[in-house]
């Protein structure tokens, strides 16, 4: 995959920083807050209103829906269940995950020497 030079140069200032794993747990937790976010929008619920759906606080949605929230398989699962929604986990090779990626359709430039300035390397 060929990436233009703002994406390059951002994507070797955040190898230094974040590791891989970092970035597969921050996929997933979007992947899964995003679901959630669907799914409750599709039952034309509130927060509040899915939270007594789901038998949870309202807080604990907003957390699922914003990231804040690092989820286990068990707790996908039992979101998943009450959903009525399967849980699919995948272990693809590696190269399949960054092909497949979009990061270099972002458009990073306007964004990039912001993030360069705010967090320089150490």
């Amino acid at each position: 995959m060929a990436m233009n030079k703002a994406t390059e140069k951002l994507y070797d200032y955040m190898s230094t920083v974040l590791t891989k794993a970092d970035v597969y747990a921050s996929d997933a937790i979007a992947e899964v807050s995003g679901r959630i976010i669907m799914e409750r929008n599709k039952r034309g619920l509130s927060q509040k209103q899915f939270a007594e759906f789901m038998g949870v606080s309202q807080g604990m949605i907003s957390k699922w829906e914003s990231g804040e929230y690092n989820f286990t398989v068990e707790s996908i699962a039992k979101i998943s269940e009450k959903l009525s929604c399967s849980l699919k986990l995948e272990l693809i090779p590696e190269n399949a995950y960054f092909e497949n990626s979009n990061i270099d359709k972002w458009d990073i430039n306007p964004h990039l020497n912001y993030i360069l300035s705010e967090f320089p390397a150490a």
